[in-house]
């Protein structure tokens, strides 16, 4: 990849952590002049960064207006979080076959750390290490496609989800679920962690319908 590819990718991420802290909210336009000056360098990376955000369906390009963060209703963020669970469904069938001794050993420290977080009561440190452990879990699966979708819908979810409140016991039953993913994996049991893992994204989505809490 050359240097303009790689700046790139760099205001990719940039603008995604925008996003997703609200900083930037649905309906509101990319400037490309003003983001371009802001990170001192030429429209070229900026409008590449752009071009990502728009195929990944988080921008919506507008003629006479140009690049806007996309508004979704809540029936399509419900409807991410279905796809987002049968991905999960499909890693998890995988994972019992792929899993390596370290990577069941790196899976087990994300899962301590977690725990220590929820003990401390530390969400934001907890959903920094949950979002690792989710995507080590994709990568561990295998299959690239797959890892390709399930990062697209985590990217749209992260955009359109506020950071949701969470309380101790929220943090401690997550982390149960994600200790029978774990087991799943090591007892070789390919039925057990897919619903496992599907069972974790479900409940993220019941959750979202209990306390809608989305940008609207």
């Amino acid at each position: 990849m050359d240097s303009n590819g790689d700046l790139a990718g760099t205001v990719f991420e940039q603008l995604e952590q925008l996003i997703a802290t609200g900083q930037i909210r649905p309906g509101e336009k990319i400037n490309e002049n003003q983001l371009a000056q802001k990170l001192k360098i030429s429209r070229g990376p900026v409008r590449e960064a752009i071009r990502r955000l728009e195929q990944y369906g988080l921008v919506e390009v507008i003629p006479h207006k140009g690049a806007v963060l996309r508004k979704l209703g809540f029936k399509e963020i419900l409807d991410l979080y279905d796809v987002r669970a049968g991905l999960a469904y499909a890693a998890g069938a995988l994972l019992p076959t792929r899993a390596t001794s370290a990577d069941i050993a790196e899976l087990k420290h994300l899962l301590e750390d977690m725990e220590n977080a929820a003990i401390r009561e530390d969400s934001e440190r907890f959903s920094a290490i949950n979002e690792v452990f989710h995507r080590r879990l994709f990568a561990i699966a295998g299959n690239e496609p797959l890892m390709h979708l399930a990062e697209q819908q985590e990217i749209l979810l992260k955009a359109f989800l506020q950071n949701e409140i969470r309380n101790p016991r929220m943090l401690r039953l997550s982390n149960a679920q994600h200790q029978s993913i774990i087991e799943a994996i090591v007892y070789n049991d390919q039925e057990g962690c897919a619903k496992a893992f599907y069972k974790h994204i479900a409940i993220g989505k019941q959750k979202l319908v209990d306390h809608k809490y989305y940008l609207e």
